[in-house]
């Protein structure tokens, strides 16, 4: 038998700042992912009062293409405890 355990490291942190409106969440995406040269797909996670607890990458992609399976936007969702998410990509 073997035994998998996930674990959620914190790499850098951000700002609390409340997502109010899509304007918000464009920011913090274009601060992220916006001069990437190749196609990136992202989650941002929410809690209940609209602060991000989590910002990932789940796929980057070629140049002009990306094919993302929805287990990798599912499983940072339920790693961070995520109240809502956000998916973007550049």
């Amino acid at each position: 038998m073997t035994k998998v355990k996930l674990e959620q490291v914190v790499l850098e942190e951000l700002e609390p700042v409340k997502i109010t409106s899509s304007k918000d969440a464009i920011k913090i995406f274009m601060a992220e992912i916006g001069k990437s040269d190749r196609e990136k797909f992202a989650v941002l996670c929410l809690n209940t009062k609209n602060i991000p607890t989590t910002f990932q990458v789940v796929h980057t992609g070629a140049l002009n293409i990306m094919v993302v399976h929805p287990r990798e936007v599912f499983k940072v969702a339920v790693l961070s405890n995520a109240n809502s998410i956000i998916l973007g990509h550049n």
